[in-house]
């Protein structure tokens, strides 16, 4: 016959056990969502490279300190139309089409890089101008030019007319 067992062992796991077990759920987590692990350590790194991990340590770290100045700064009124004119851009590029900002920017960061002041048609009158519109480069860009034109015009006509009928 068996006997009666009068002693209770603790079966819980140890530190090390235990540890051990939380390394192997977070692996396999990471092994899991791999690919947004890697998407997300290219972004520190590339975050790291133009010095924007800096930046960020140094607003959470002095955080209070730049909250001061900036507050200080705001008092005087000749930072106050600015600071407004900040928040009115912000808001103005909040109302603006994501895709057509991104190419604007795009063509933007390529004409600065490709800008040849030196090199580019001369323009003399009325004549010279038409034939630099042959030019097919050219014809694109003041094409561009005459659609921002009309939709500025646009804007000014329509702000005209609500004023008329207010």
């Amino acid at each position: 016959m068996a006997k009666a067992s009068t002693q209770i062992y603790d079966v819980s796991p140890s530190h090390a056990e235990f540890t051990h077990a939380e390394l192997e759920q977070i692996t396999d987590w990471i092994a899991l969502h791999k690919d947004s692990v890697t998407a997300l350590l290219t972004l520190f790194d590339n975050m790291h490279e133009a010095g924007l991990l800096d930046i960020v340590n140094a607003l959470i770290v002095r955080g209070q300190d730049l909250l001061k100045i900036l507050a200080d700064q705001a008092e005087k009124p000749e930072y106050a139309g600015g600071i407004k004119n900040v928040i009115a851009l912000v808001q103005g590029f909040g109302m603006l089409d994501a895709k057509v900002l991104a190419q604007l920017m795009r063509n933007l960061v390529f004409i600065t890089r490709n800008l040849d002041l030196t090199n580019g048609p001369k323009v003399a009158g009325v004549w010279s101008t038409l034939q630099a519109v042959r030019d097919p480069d050219v014809a694109a860009g003041f094409s561009v030019a005459l659609a921002i034109i009309r939709g500025l015009g646009q804007g000014i006509r329509a702000e005209q007319e609500e004023g008329k009928s207010v």
